[in-house]
């Protein structure tokens, strides 16, 4: 079965074949609790901006970490091309991310983060050619508050979102929750009325930048 953070995460993204780049890639630990939104895309003269926002405590008990991955999708409103892919991932400060009762909450400026990574893609439509570079990171904050009734459901399995610049995969056990999320992200903002917390159990998440 497909994990639910990334199959709603694909419903907002269009593929299409483009020249890519040599593959990068990253990974890390996710055993603890994690929060993701992916709030309505929002149009805005021509283009469309499609926002996404994922949080996952790793590690071990007596050295914990802390895992960011943000993307923005700006597309054409009219073809649905890809115009532009801003996203970042890493690891960010343990404080950023607290979990209180039923409220997670996300507050962390990726760009005073050394270890963190920043990237900009420019996608031409008519050569399907991608442009890419580092990026200057900036804020990404967020606050998850859980529905009641308190209800969670388990999954478990390996699930992959694809973009034209990143692949997103994770593979795991997880129980998870639903909670209205507010989320920020370089400037994009959004309110999702399905985000998602919850806790990992020894899973994987692997990015790969294409």
């Amino acid at each position: 079965m497909n994990h639910p953070i990334i199959s709603k995460i694909g419903t907002a993204l269009l593929l299409f074949v483009a020249a890519v780049a040599q593959a990068q890639s990253s990974s890390f630990s996710a055993n603890g609790a994690f929060a993701n939104a992916l709030p309505s895309c929002v149009t805005s003269g021509t283009t469309v901006t499609c926002l996404n926002v994922f949080v996952s405590r790793g590690g071990t008990t007596s050295s914990p970490s802390t895992s960011l991955y943000y993307e923005i999708d700006i597309l054409d409103q009219n073809t649905g091309a890809f115009l532009q892919e801003i996203f970042g991932y890493g690891t960010i400060p343990n404080s950023a991310f607290q979990v209180q009762g039923n409220t997670d909450s996300l507050y962390v400026d990726t760009s005073t983060v050394a270890s963190f990574t920043n990237r900009v893609c420019n996608f031409d439509p008519s050569t399907f050619l991608i442009t890419c570079s580092s990026g200057p990171g900036g804020v990404v904050a967020g606050k998850w508050t859980e529905f009641t009734p308190l209800i969670s459901s388990q999954f478990s399995g390996t699930s992959k979102l694809s973009s034209p610049s990143v692949t997103f995969i994770s593979t795991g056990t997880s129980d998870v929750k639903f909670a209205l999320a507010n989320v920020t992200a370089l400037g994009s903002t959004g309110t999702d009325n399905n985000g998602q917390i919850g806790t990992f159990h020894s899973a994987q998440i692997s990015i790969t930048v294409k």
